[in-house]
């Protein structure tokens, strides 16, 4: 899988590098700065008895898709795409898709499970999972990327056969409509997490 997703996210690279000029898209969270740690707000929970082994301190995590501003759309976006990534382990935490091109941004909690226009991330649920780097994995610190695309289409993301709409399925109508020239722009937003404390 970690190949595939690579494949798919060089390819969106190579596709949104051609994509028209025009101003310049902007992503940012108030729960975060480009390249700085994560909130325990966003950390998943795995554990038992108020132990939460996601998070550097063992609370709680708040498992909560941050709140998102953009900037610079493209006149003729149709529509938006939101996927969080793991790109050190090449895990996918959350992808939704088909967000009007009126919005201009995404409120905290927008990634709740059970909204419309969400894939199964690879927990396995439809909606958002936060972070949660597993201490025997090297490194332990991860980095987390947050990208929007403009898109001058709506997707249509369907199940393939028994499995659900999951990561492979949005970042394939995402390369289809790149090869129409449909992703009009795009921005990321990266922060790091690590579940052990003072890990590199």
């Amino acid at each position: 899988m970690k190949n595939r997703l690579i494949w798919f996210v060089a390819g969106l690279l190579a596709l949104t590098a051609g994509a028209p000029a025009g101003a310049k898209m902007t992503l940012a969270s108030p729960a975060f700065q480009n390249g700085q740690v994560l909130p325990e707000s966003m950390i998943f929970n795995h554990g038992a008895n108020n132990v939460n082994l996601c998070t550097a301190d063992s609370h709680k995590g708040g498992d909560t898709s941050p709140a998102l501003t953009w900037t610079g759309l493209p006149p003729a976006t149709e529509s938006l795409a939101v996927i969080m990534q793991d790109t050190t382990a090449s895990f996918t935490h959350w992808g939704m898709y088909n967000i009007p091109p009126t919005a201009a941004g995404l409120p905290a909690g927008a990634g709740k499970p059970g909204k419309p226009d969400q894939i199964f991330n690879n927990f396995g649920i439809a909606g958002y999972s936060g972070p949660c780097p597993p201490l025997n994995f090297r490194p332990v610190s991860h980095q987390y990327v947050i990208t929007v695309y403009a898109l001058g289409t709506k997707l249509t993301i369907a199940p393939q056969g028994d499995f659900p709409a999951n990561e492979q399925t949005l970042l394939r109508a995402l390369v289809a409509a790149g090869a129409n020239g449909q992703i009009l722009g795009s921005a990321s937003l990266a922060g790091t997490y690590a579940s052990a404390p003072g890990a590199p």
